[in-house]
């Protein structure tokens, strides 16, 4: 009788791990779940295209920016002094050509002599533009809204051209980065619905598939996609992370 028991208890145990495996597995072919990150539309480390001592950098990590405002100035004395030395020679270049052509014209001046004075002009010009080129240079504006991430120099220190000088992002709208499974692309398409579980928040938000990367990698048979919000929720920071589950389409 006790055997009958067991038997009839362990079939029922049996029965029920069935169905709770069945409802699982039918839930998974319902929706599938993948790793998301949150990542700038637009970032860069910002470098100086001159050799110079830094003035000021205003803004440190964290802080916020408008795109075109002076991120980083230069001390360009030295630029500004050349720069001024060329608009001189120009000048100088400009009286010469215009002495030669006068005496050419009252013929006591060659035409060889006027040839060279327009050469020297052009010359001096090239000079001024040379010249002008680093002092536009020095100051470094934002080329998009955003914020800080990190100075990578400091105020007063004298850094090289193509040194990294700030790094910067686009927080406007983060975008949403997935590795799925390449076979998803059956039904994976641009504009496909997903909710994102924010690790950091322990919120879901809702989001669409912006666009689908260009190749499959052959190995791992994956493929990178994107998606976007609506418009971006004030809690999210990019660099977060959580969950993408789309419910799986015939």
């Amino acid at each position: 009788m006790r055997l009958q028991v067991k038997l009839s208890l362990a079939g029922l145990l049996l029965g029920a791990c069935s169905l709770v495996l069945i409802q699982a597995q039918a839930q998974a072919q319902d929706a599938t779940g993948v790793r998301a990150l949150l990542a700038p539309v637009q970032e860069a480390v910002l470098a100086g295209e001159i050799a110079a001592r830094i003035d000021s950098m205003p803004l440190d990590a964290g802080e916020r920016f408008r795109k075109g405002d002076v991120l980083v100035s230069f001390d360009c004395a030295v630029y500004r002094a050349a720069l001024a030395e060329a608009r001189a020679a120009q000048k100088a270049a400009e009286v010469t050509l215009e002495n030669a052509r006068e005496l050419a014209k009252l013929n006591s001046g060659s035409i060889l002599a006027s040839a060279l004075a327009e050469a020297e002009l052009e010359r001096a010009k090239a000079r001024v533009d040379a010249s002008r080129i680093p002092v536009e240079r020095c100051v470094i504006r934002a080329p998009f809204g955003g914020l800080v991430v990190a100075r990578k120099a400091q105020p007063h220190e004298s850094v090289t051209a193509g040194q990294p000088l700030l790094a910067v992002l686009d927080d406007t709208n983060p975008e949403i980065r997935l590795v799925v499974p390449s076979a998803w692309l059956r039904w994976l398409k641009p504009n496909t619905p997903f909710t994102l579980l924010i690790d950091e928040t322990g919120q879901k938000y809702q989001a669409r598939l912006t666009r689908i990367g260009a190749r499959v990698d052959p190995v791992s048979q994956t493929i990178e996609v994107f998606g976007g919000f609506p418009a971006k929720p004030k809690d999210l920071v990019t660099g977060m992370s959580g969950t993408a589950s789309f419910e799986k389409m015939p």
